[in-house]
């Protein structure tokens, strides 16, 4: 009989030794999971300030259209031209191809925006306005992108009500 309990003891020892085991390797892989996610959240949303940065920066010098401002609004874009393209590579390694490829088309018209600042003559309002459109939409595209990336739900940003959000097909109960 206590050969029998011995036994038992063993192979419950081992049971568990395995179990606590594949505990550690599951755990550890959830860890990786939540540090690469927190990690291109974070990238993500640099970029996305920066593209701010960078139309903010263009479109105050566009309104005050000075020519004293050069300088100022010229190192602010290149500022978040520079974050852009650390937070771009960053992006490369760690999102899908659909993040990239939404990254690079707002990058782009984040840079066609960019080069009405320095267009001589200054464009017309209809000109910076349908450039203007266009970071919009690019932008629209990388948060969507973005979202499906970091597996968030919502298709829109969440400024309505939950239920108004459900019934408009915009948020999703699991």
């Amino acid at each position: 009989m206590a050969d029998k309990a011995s036994f038992v003891s063993a192979i419950a020892a081992a049971l568990a030794a395995v179990l606590a085991a594949l505990n550690i390797y599951y755990s550890g892989q959830r860890e990786r999971e939540r540090w690469a996610r927190d990690v291109l959240v974070d990238v993500l949303v640099t970029f996305l300030d920066s593209s701010f940065d960078s139309s903010r920066a263009v479109r105050d010098h566009l309104e005050g259209a000075a020519a004293d401002d050069a300088p100022d609004w010229v190192a602010r874009v290149e500022t978040a031209h520079r974050q852009k393209m650390a937070a771009l590579t960053k992006i490369r390694l760690l999102a899908p191809g659909r993040a990239v490829d939404a990254a690079v088309g707002l990058h782009e018209a984040d840079y066609r925006f960019a080069r009405l600042g320095s267009a001589h003559p200054i464009p017309t309002a209809a000109k910076i306005s349908l450039v203007h459109e266009e970071v919009w939409a690019a932008r629209r595209q990388f948060i969507a992108a973005s979202q499906r990336t970091v597996r968030l739900r919502y298709r829109d940003a969440p400024t309505r009500s939950l239920t108004g959000m459900r019934s408009q097909g915009l948020f999703r109960r699991r």
